[in-house]
């Protein structure tokens, strides 16, 4: 269903493009069937580390027409394109992330956006990570948005969110029932920028969700993004890794 609702707006766009006369290729008219879509509850996540993300949602309570919306949206896809994961790092020490309180947040934004998967999560009450609020929840959502699409692609498909202390680190693990990753992108080339990872409209996030947590290591935690072996009888699809620093709470 998901596809073929892309390939309806694709579609769309290409005939809008061909009726102005200017020559655009696929991709490009992916980018403005995209852009002319409004941000929901969910995809906002991925833009929590960008100032123009305030600005649209101020803009969307304001009343604010599709165009401005539209145009708000792309300069937040720019700044986000563009962003430096140095300039997230806080000066002294980052502050701490409740893991428990952000996972619930996003499971309910991600069961809403994709209501036929099924999620387990489950998280101490009191872990946290040395990791910003908005830099994390911009990290998990490309990791569970990645998860989601696989196991909606599937019926009765499953996630898995295991967030776990292994002192001084804080693991969260993310497994999903999909069909896994294409043989181009499995291992460490789903963080690759490559032509096959952006068809799978899988690498593009995860890559930029990989260097925002390197840019929070410590001397005791090299943070982390990464693929692991899983041996569970029914989350055959993609597993992947976040290696954060844990912060003892109150910190």
């Amino acid at each position: 269903m998901l596809r073929a609702d892309a390939e309806h707006q694709v579609a769309g766009a290409l005939a809008r493009l061909r009726d102005s006369g200017a020559p655009r290729s696929a991709e490009d008219a992916e980018e403005v069937a995209a852009g002319e879509e409004g941000l929901s509850v969910w995809e906002r996540n991925r833009f929590a580390t960008v100032p123009s993300a305030a600005r649209y949602a101020e803009a969307e309570a304001a009343g604010a027409d599709g165009e401005a919306l539209a145009a708000l949206r792309a300069e937040a896809e720019r700044e986000l394109h563009e962003q430096d994961p140095g300039e997230l790092v806080p000066d002294g020490s980052a502050p701490g992330t409740e893991l428990a309180p952000l996972l619930s947040a996003l499971e309910a934004q991600c069961r809403a956006r994709y209501p036929g998967i099924r999620m387990d999560v489950r998280c101490p009450p009191a872990l946290r990570a040395g990791v910003p609020g908005p830099v994390l929840r911009a990290v998990l959502f490309e990791v569970l948005d990645n998860a989601a699409r696989a196991a909606a692609a599937v019926e009765g498909g499953l996630v898995q969110v295991l967030a776990t202390s292994e002192s001084p680190e804080a693991l969260v693990e993310v497994q999903d029932s999909g069909s896994g990753l294409p043989a181009a992108s499995r291992g460490r080339r789903v963080f690759a920028l490559s032509a096959a990872g952006r068809q799978e409209g899988r690498s593009g996030g995860l890559h930029r969700a990989r260097r925002f947590l390197r840019a929070f290591a410590t001397p005791s935690v090299e943070a982390e993004l990464e693929v692991f072996p899983s041996s569970h009888p029914t989350l055959t699809g993609a597993a992947l890794r976040l290696v954060l620093p844990e912060q003892p709470g109150g910190a």
